[in-house]
């Protein structure tokens, strides 16, 4: 028997699930775009995990909290796009072992600094908190985002851009050089205080 659902896009899919919850038509419209990214998501699941059977696990609870949040997904971005960010924010949850978020390719402009260069605040152990702290006090939820998802996934700027949506002409790379500009300002303050009571 052909697949009904097979030659419909997955936000197809998504409103007819939205728009049918409860009937066996929604669900199963539901079950199908799920299904059509399951192994993509155990792939990046498995990036976070320490064995196959972990990451299958990762896996399913991302689905079943995809299947769960359907309702929430606003067709503003790729369907795609919701998927795998959501995925992303249960695996760092479930890894929350820090790990350097600034490096050297992080964006292009490499601004000069008198302070502390944030690539290398990670190195020692009181580093890493300062820069933790750092980047929730200083940088706005949609900078911080677009930190771990440059330092922590590696995404290119294109993918960035578009997992957050932007609209911009410049997309990803200017919020990446701000959120930089934001922390090596946040650095040079906190070095200048430690001089002067020191």
């Amino acid at each position: 028997m052909q697949d009904p659902f097979r030659d419909r896009s997955d936000e197809d899919l998504v409103r007819l699930a939205q728009s049918q919850p409860e009937a066996d038509r929604g669900r199963e419209a539901a079950a199908c775009v799920l299904q059509r990214h399951a192994k993509k998501i155990y792939v990046w699941c498995s990036r976070y995990a320490g064995n196959d059977e972990e990451a299958c696990d990762l896996a399913q609870e991302v689905l079943l909290e995809a299947y769960r949040r359907l309702h929430t997904f606003e067709h503003r971005s790729r369907f795609t796009s919701w998927l795998f960010s959501l995925a992303r924010y249960h695996c760092l949850n479930h890894v929350r072992k820090f790990r350097p978020l600034l490096t050297a390719d992080l964006d292009p402009d490499t601004l000069p600094s008198k302070g502390k260069d944030p690539e290398r605040l990670y190195l020692d152990e009181r580093g890493e908190t300062e820069l933790r702290r750092l980047i929730i006090e200083a940088l706005s939820p949609e900078e911080q985002h677009a930190i771990w998802l440059r330092g922590v996934e590696r995404m290119s700027i294109d993918s960035i851009t578009e997992v957050l949506g932007l609209r911009n002409s410049s997309g990803a790379r200017a919020l990446l050089q701000r959120a930089r500009r934001k922390l090596r300002a946040a650095l040079d303050a906190g070095e200048t205080e430690e001089t002067e009571h020191g």
